[in-house]
């Protein structure tokens, strides 16, 4: 099996003036978090950000939309109950940031979530935050926690059983392929707001199957049959806003596969509303030699050229096996243990940070083999480790169970095993 080292920019793979913009968009999380700023060095942190990414002139507009973002959050409650209301009682907005922050991560590393904004905002920590803060905002507002909660459940089933989008196996960098049957879907026959509650729960399932480093997901659209009856214009512009603004950096690569000639003209409406590291990622394919360059044939589906035999026969939820979210007093004994983790990491990173901030004044850059700072990473990673597997063992007590948990992709304990798929049918488990 091919090893899989992390990109530049990513989590075990970062410059020193990328670690140091990680810092400082971690201390600019805590103030909003409602915790007393750190003492940071800006002057040295924007340097480093000149030499690195040209800063576009709303940088300096940025803090303004900070606070507007913030402040927006105001009387949204964030609880682990989805279906409960402002109270009296409901979470301040700093408290409710800090909490959607935590919920986001889930078994993440927590520097991998922040990194996805940086690097989104090309190393801007000011416009980074900004657009976290948005994001953060949009997840409540969406209700994508009681999304995940009510599963399948909620969903409109005709979507599930028709199979207009799926999940099958890896392209040859580790990532997960999700493959749209386009010609599947009319308009007509779902609301928009049913298709986003799909498309969130979808985005929601693939982040389950991501194995470290890999960090972003391969969707092929399928253009076979396709005619202007299946053209959704409202869902593809939704669906742009969350790749680019509510799930950054979690596309790896886009492959349009046998378009019609019509569809040339549809093409020309979409791309102006796509942002160019969006557009890089977009490929149109042909036939099986140009597929192949992305995906093993075994993990490519037969009617698109690979070896695959499977088909798609969705397989609904079992009676009982969602038990656990009834289960409160479980749920609060690991979200309490997850509050405690996340406080202590916290404390480490600021730990981290002001132990690299003194460094950072008597050098240029801190040595990667500094004692001090070896042992407070290594801190870090510990915790982040256990936070790890208390949100694995969170996880049934807040998602409903999917399909891909049914057919064994999806085992437990974050194990993955394409398997399943590759055989002529699969069993339930």
């Amino acid at each position: 099996m091919t090893t899989i080292s992390p990109a530049p920019g990513h989590v075990g793979n970062l410059s020193p003036t990328q670690e140091r913009l990680l810092r400082a968009l971690w201390a600019k999380l805590f103030e909003y978090f409602g915790e007393k700023p750190l003492d940071i060095n800006d002057a040295s942190s924007q340097s480093d950000l000149a030499g690195l990414a040209k800063a576009d002139s709303a940088a300096s507009e940025a803090g303004d939309s900070v606070d507007a973002a913030a402040a927006a959050l105001e009387g949204v409650a964030l609880t682990d109950s989805p279906k409960s209301t402002t109270s009296a009682s409901s979470p301040k907005p700093a408290e409710t940031l800090r909490e959607a922050f935590w919920g986001v991560v889930q078994a993440d590393h927590p520097d991998g979530m922040v990194l996805r904004f940086l690097r989104a905002r090309k190393w801007n920590v000011d416009r980074a935050l900004e657009m976290m803060l948005t994001a953060l905002r949009w997840r409540i507002e969406t209700q994508v926690d009681q999304i995940i909660n009510e599963g399948e459940g909620g969903l409109d089933d005709s979507i599930l059983r028709k199979g207009i989008s799926f999940l099958h196996g890896e392209d040859r960098k580790g990532r997960p392929i999700i493959i749209t049957r386009v010609c599947l879907h009319r308009k007509e026959d779902q609301t928009v707001e049913e298709m986003t509650k799909f498309l969130v729960w979808t985005i929601e399932t693939v982040r389950l199957v991501f194995k470290a480093p890999t960090e972003t997901a391969t969707i092929i659209f399928d253009l076979s049959d396709f005619t202007l009856a299946n053209m959704d214009f409202n869902f593809v512009k939704i669906l742009i806003r969350c790749l680019e603004a509510y799930y950054p950096e979690s596309l790896g690569s886009l492959l349009i596969y046998n378009a019609p000639w019509i569809f040339s003209g549809i093409w020309r409406m979409i791309s102006p509303l796509l942002d160019s590291v969006v557009a890089s990622k977009i490929n149109f394919v042909n036939n099986k030699k140009q597929f192949t360059e992305f995906i093993d044939p075994e993990h490519l589906v037969d009617w698109l050229g690979g070896s695959s035999k499977f088909k798609y026969e969705y397989v609904g939820p079992a009676v009982d096996e969602n038990h656990r979210i009834q289960d409160a007093a479980g749920r609060q004994a690991l979200l309490d243990q997850r509050s405690a983790l996340a406080n202590e990491l916290e404390a480490a990173t600021r730990e981290w940070i002001k132990l690299c901030e003194a460094k950072d004044a008597e050098a240029v850059d801190v040595p990667k083999d500094n004692a001090e700072v070896k042992a407070i990473q290594d801190k870090r990673q510990k915790v982040v480790e256990e936070m790890r597997d208390v949100c694995q063992k969170l996880d049934p007590f807040i998602r409903a169970r999917t399909f891909y948990h049914r057919i064994g992709v999806i085992e437990g304990h974050g194990q993955i095993d394409w398997d399943p798929m590759f055989s002529n049918g699969y069993a339930l488990k």
